[in-house]
C-alpha cells in the first residue's frame, strides 16, 4: 500500500521492484556519468510529486473513478515485465491515477508515474495502448533521462554556477537558449522511451501492433504549430522508429509474455 496516508483511498497503487538476475535490454548510464546523486534527484522528485498530487486533490481531480482495477493490473504486469528485462537498482514503483483533462501521462525519478483517465478516454486507449504509455513513462525513469538532461545542462552552463537540481531547473525556466540546446537531448529521450514502451510492453504479454496503436493515432492527428522549445519529436517519426522495435517486442512477448498473460 502507499505511504501517502493523507491521500484518498484507491488513489495510488505501489508495486515493489523485484529485479533479480534479469537480462538487460535497456542500458542505463552509470552513476559516474551523471551530475547528480540519485538521492538528491529522488528527494527533489518526491517534493514535486507531493506538490503536484496535492494540487490535483485540491482541484478534485485526483483519484481513479472508472477502470481502476484494469489500469492497476496493467501497471503491475509492466513492473513485473521490466524486472525480467532490465538490470536496474531496486526501486518502489508508484502509480497515481487522476482525471485532469489537461494532463496525459508523466513520470518522475524514483518510479513515480501518473496517468489521467481523461487522457485514456480521449484517446480511446485499450489495454495495450495504456500499457505502451505507462511503459514509456517507466522507460524515462529506468533510463534516468531526467538526470541525463540535467547533466547536459550543467555542461552547458558557465563555470561558477551553484550545482543543484533546483538551480538547474530555475535556469531552464528563463534561459531559453539553454532550453533550445537541450531540445535534441529531450527528443532523443522520447525515442528511447518509445523503445522502452515497446520492449516492456512486449515482455508484459501485449501484442506489438496493439502497442503501436497510440502512436499510430497520434500520427494521424493534424499537426499544430510547434512550440519554440519542442521536447517531443514529430509523431510520424516516433511511430516510424517505434515500428523498428516490433520484432524485438514479439521476441520478448514469446519469451516472457505467456506468464504475463496468465
Amino acid at each position: 500500500m502507499s505511504r501517502w496516508g493523507w491521500l484518498p483511498a484507491a488513489l495510488l497503487c505501489s508495486v515493489p521492484w523485484l529485479a533479480r538476475g534479469s537480462e538487460s535490454v535497456l542500458e542505463s548510464p552509470v552513476a559516474s556519468q551523471l551530475a547528480f546523486p540519485a538521492g538528491e534527484l529522488d528527494a527533489f522528485a518526491e517534493r514535486n510529486w507531493r506538490k503536484k498530487l496535492a494540487q490535483e486533490e485540491q482541484a478534485g481531480l485526483l483519484g481513479c473513478r472508472h477502470d481502476c482495477k484494469r489500469i492497476e493490473a496493467i501497471f503491475g504486469k509492466l513492473v513485473l515485465a521490466a524486472a525480467r528485462i532490465v538490470d536496474a537498482p531496486d526501486m518502489h514503483w508508484q502509480l497515481a491515477i487522476g482525471s485532469n483533462p489537461r494532463e496525459d501521462a508523466w513520470s518522475l525519478s524514483g518510479g513515480r508515474v501518473y496517468i489521467s483517465e481523461a487522457f485514456i478516454a480521449s484517446n480511446a486507449l485499450g489495454d495495450a495502448g495504456i500499457a505502451f504509455v505507462l511503459a514509456h513513462e517507466m522507460g524515462h525513469v529506468l533510463l534516468q533521462h531526467e538526470n541525463e538532461a540535467l547533466t547536459l545542462a550543467m555542461a552547458l552552463i558557465p563555470r561558477g554556477f551553484s550545482a543543484s537540481v533546483e538551480n538547474v531547473y530555475a535556469e531552464l525556466d528563463y534561459n531559453i537558449g539553454l532550453a533550445l540546446k537541450l531540445q535534441p537531448e529531450w527528443q532523443a529521450e522520447e525515442f528511447e522511451a518509445d523503445r522502452a514502451g515497446m520492449l516492456i510492453g512486449g515482455a508484459a504479454g501485449f501484442e506489438a501492433d496493439e502497442l503501436l496503436s497510440y502512436l499510430a493515432r497520434l500520427a494521424q492527428e493534424p499537426q499544430d504549430a510547434r512550440p519554440v522549445v519542442d521536447t517531443h519529436p514529430q509523431a510520424t517519426e516516433r511511430l516510424a522508429r517505434a515500428r523498428t522495435f516490433r520484432g524485438s517486442a514479439l521476441v520478448l512477448r514469446e519469451r516472457y509474455g505467456t506468464a504475463a498473460r496468465e
